[in-house]
């Protein structure tokens, strides 16, 4: 994790959404942390990290992800680093078999819709208003996660299968 892949735009879920715990997975520089929990303000105890500092082997990833959580938040600012590789995110929560939620990134899209998956809720954001800053399919993936809140969250989301034995 870093700020060109969406690290502030975690803290700030953490801060704006005082129903929900914001988990992040994976390797985080400590003082990365520090300045996400700074930003985070009063939502700081909402937002968790684990692997600060170190690299995860992917079965303590998995095993993670396999919380009951409502869903996994897949945020792809648009950098050179999303238009030209692959984002690791994105398959770690497929292979959980936990639901989605992404940015409307154009080559993540594609890569949905090419194997028959649409996105669930189609955002169109206004290019002024995101020019002024404003994110409007992350605010309406922020409105929809509140609302799974409000109905019991992980009871909206049905549990992973269980894994195949081998």
């Amino acid at each position: 994790l870093n700020a060109e892949r969406g690290a502030f735009i975690y803290a700030d879920l953490a801060r704006r959404m005082p129903d929900a715990e914001v988990h992040l997975v994976g390797i985080t520089p400590l003082d990365l942390a520090a300045k996400m929990r700074e930003q985070a303000g009063e939502g700081v105890g909402r937002l968790h990290f684990t692997g600060l500092g170190e690299k995860l082997p992917f079965p303590t990833i998995l095993a993670a992800y396999r919380q009951p959580w409502t869903c996994g938040l897949a945020v792809m600012p648009d950098t050179g680093h999303y238009r030209e590789k692959e984002l690791t995110k994105f398959f770690e929560y497929m292979a959980a078999g936990i639901p989605i939620l992404a940015s409307n990134f154009p080559v993540w899209k594609q890569l949905i819709e090419g194997h028959g998956v649409d996105p669930d809720i189609e955002v169109e954001n206004d290019p002024a208003r995101e020019f002024g800053g404003e994110d409007q399919q992350l605010d309406r993936a922020i409105n929809e996660m509140l609302l799974a809140l409000k109905k019991g969250g992980e009871k909206v989301i049905p549990p992973p299968p269980a894994a195949p034995k081998r």
